[in-house]
């Protein structure tokens, strides 16, 4: 069966009626539905309640001064095929917007064929049409993994299909007159982002973005999409369509993956970096052992030479040197051996009811010993509460920070140990008047074999790191406190016996 065209025929003449009546029903391929109306008003009227293809309107029925109902018809039904029936070809039809005339003494089934060839292959494209939109509605309501929706010029949404339900929660019913922005994150919203995605479509005919987005809920979710401009038949922009697929799974992936690779790299700078702390730590061990084993050789020699006398004094001084480089080097073994035990958790402390002044009184030999070339200043109050902790190891400490602030101080300068009570704990200050620490290397000194200036330095660097160690293992804390004048601070607490579980 043929297409279908519905034509309107305004005339009154009676034989005219029927001779296109006749041609019509000549023409192959098509069908047509003709309907006569004496008038233009009877016209437009018909044409709000009807759906009609072409007109045919007789041009003597109205004049140039009575062309009103024409432009009403022709204004209100742009879609509509006009075709005016004259006298003659000398009328000039196209300035009120009629498409096309047919002469009347000319008029034959081919003429009107050829005349209608436009509405029958519009009919036939619009069937064609709408089997195509159909399809492609179908297609678009079948799609579960791509969110497509429209909207108009202020981005409230007009369509929304099922993947987009899919996508982002919403229903239809919920979110149709909605504004897209509902979409985004509200850090976008509060930057302009979705208004700026549609200036940039409007400007470029496509917008391109990826970032998160937010589900129903409140649900954050990363899609990639892309909006792209709508126009209607005369050009005219009249909203804006987007498509967008939910890609959460790989994004988490790739954020995986990045976190991944940075660990590795980290772990390979790391490797290197112990790479090149094992080489320096082996060539400072091989320095730090190999100059106090060269003044015991060397003095030991001169002591057992069988070709010298040396006076006693001499002896005597020799002897001091030989007993200060060995005691140097059993420090050493020392702090070497607490830092594998410390490594592998072997590190033994052992808790006891003690004070800070018991601890002091132990150490002050040894403290006495560091600093023969300094002045060392006790003040602690005598009314301090007892500790929970391991003497010895508290003892080390305080060694460890005493001979580091005489390590890093001229000779003759004070060196003052000072305690107080506060918040349920001890705390303790190890001052000197040496050169002082950067603020940029204050966390790395307590890092193992790290030295503010190795060129000038003496010693692994390994107190500073087993000193937090110690402190931490009797659960205070150690830090390098802000000081104005000249030469350094070290504060460390330890929680007072009651505090200590």
């Amino acid at each position: 069966m043929g297409d279908i065209i519905n034509i309107l025929l305004i005339h009154t003449d009676t034989e005219l009626i029927r001779s296109i009546s006749q041609g019509l029903s000549q023409i192959d391929g098509s069908s047509f539905v003709v309907q006569i109306m004496p008038s233009l008003m009877d016209a437009v009227d018909c044409l709000r309640q009807q759906d009609i293809d072409v007109v045919l309107l007789d041009f003597s029925l109205f004049t140039r001064e009575d062309d009103k109902p024409l432009t009403l018809l022709r204004t209100q039904f742009p879609h509509i095929i006009l075709v005016a029936l004259q006298e003659s070809s000398g009328l000039n039809t196209n300035r009120l917007g009629i498409q096309d005339y047919i002469i009347k003494s000319d008029l034959s089934p081919r003429l009107l064929e050829l005349t209608l060839h436009y509405a029958i292959e519009r009919k036939r494209s619009q069937k064609t049409l709408h089997t195509t939109q159909s399809r492609l509605q179908f297609i678009i309501e079948s799609i579960q993994d791509f969110a497509i929706f429209s909207t108009d010029l202020n981005g409230r949404i007009n369509f929304w299909n099922s993947g987009a339900e899919h996508v982002f929660g919403y229903s239809e019913a919920e979110i149709i007159g909605q504004s897209f922005e509902l979409l985004f994150t509200p850090e976008d919203q509060a930057q302009g982002i979705p208004a700026k995605e549609l200036q940039e479509a409007m400007q470029k005919g496509l917008a391109l973005d990826e970032r998160w987005h937010v589900k129903k809920g409140g649900f954050p979710f990363y899609a990639s999409g892309m909006i792209r401009p709508i126009y209607d038949d005369m050009d005219n922009l009249i909203g804006f369509t987007k498509v967008a697929r939910d890609l959460t799974e790989r994004q988490l992936a790739n954020e995986q993956r990045d976190i991944l690779l940075q660990r590795a790299l980290e772990a390979r700078t790391e490797a290197e970096q112990t790479n090149t702390l094992k080489e320096e730590f082996l060539a400072l061990i091989a320095h730090e052992i190999r100059t106090p084993l060269a003044s015991i050789v060397g003095f030991a020699s001169m002591m057992t030479s069988k070709t010298m006398t040396w006076p006693r004094e001499s002896m005597v001084e020799y002897a001091a040197i030989i007993e200060e480089e060995a005691q140097r080097m059993s420090n050493l073994i020392e702090q070497l051996t607490d830092h594998a035990r410390q490594q592998t958790g072997t590190l033994k402390i052992d808790f006891d009811v003690t004070s800070l002044d018991i601890i002091l009184r132990s150490a002050l030999p040894q403290l006495n010993a560091l600093t023969t070339q300094h002045h060392l200043f006790i003040d602690i109050p005598s009314d301090l509460p007892n500790l929970y902790a391991d003497p010895q190891r508290i003892s080390q400490v305080l060694t460890n920070l005493v001979g580091n602030a005489a390590r890093y101080s001229q000779p003759q300068t004070q060196i003052t140990i000072h305690a107080q009570y506060q918040a349920h704990e001890v705390q303790v200050d190890v001052i000197d008047e040496g050169r002082g620490i950067p603020a940029e290397e204050r966390e790395n000194v307590f890092k193992p074999f790290h030295q503010v200036n190795r060129s000038s330095t003496k010693g692994l660097g390994l107190g500073l790191a087993l000193c937090k160690d110690l402190v931490e293992r009797h659960k205070g804390k150690i830090w390098i406190q802000d000081y104005e004048g000249p030469g350094t601070i070290i504060a460390f607490t330890l929680p007072i016996l009651e505090y200590n579980d």
